[in-house]
């Protein structure tokens, strides 16, 4: 349930309709083939985007499935699109983006903003 007066500006997509949604939410994740040597001659160019990647990378480490991965993008998305939200609202804008956000537990919300905050990605809470 959205608060009051919300819309969901976020678009919802049926696993059906992204054939890379079919995987299963705990699938290992791979990389495409060629993927490294891609990608490092493409970082040669533009040094201030390795640095960001390296941000990102310290972030993710050790995840290992799409769900977990969801799960901190989600919350992510959330919290900096609604950034004066409480945790309990972005509870409620993550499930309100569709059925399938509901499988991440309030708790589970809740441990990715501490983690978020911890890490810099987020403003800390103002108490």
């Amino acid at each position: 349930m959205l608060p009051e007066g919300a819309v969901r500006p976020y678009p919802y997509y049926e696993p059906s309709d992204v054939p890379c949604l079919e995987d299963g939410p705990d699938k290992e994740l791979k990389l495409a083939r060629g993927a490294i040597r891609d990608t490092t001659a493409f970082l040669k160019r533009f040094p201030r985007t390795k640095g960001r990647l390296r941000r990102v990378a310290k972030l993710i480490e050790g995840i290992e499935s799409a769900s977990a991965l969801e799960l901190l993008s989600t919350v992510y998305w959330v919290a900096t699109d609604h950034p004066s939200s409480t945790d309990e609202e972005i509870i409620a804008y993550t499930y309100a983006w569709g059925p399938n956000k509901r499988e991440f537990t309030g708790q589970q919300i809740k441990q990715t903003l501490k983690a978020l905050r911890d890490k810099g990605w987020l403003e800390p809470v103002s108490t």
